[in-house]
């Protein structure tokens, strides 16, 4: 499948990223995949936005929250 439509999907919940470099994003919200051109995934982690180069993503999957326990802002998220 296409990388693009997979983040596009996402858009809006929490994920989890792993980049080219073996570092990964856990927990973050994905807030917006930039329009052809930009090539740049926005997500919320550690209470800031981050905008990431698309090429360097490899993988991306939802986080589903623990079942009873609810998180709010950035607070769960991690950062590399």
């Amino acid at each position: 499948m296409d990388l693009v439509l997979d983040l596009r999907r996402l858009e809006g919940r929490r994920v989890s990223l792993s980049l080219a470099d073996g570092t990964r994003f856990d927990e973050c919200q994905l807030v917006s995949v930039a329009p052809s051109g930009l090539n740049t995934v926005w997500v919320y982690a550690d209470s800031e936005d981050v905008f990431l180069p698309l090429r360097e993503i490899r993988g991306a999957w939802e986080v589903r929250p623990v079942s009873g326990r609810t998180t709010t802002g950035g607070e769960r998220c991690r950062r590399p």
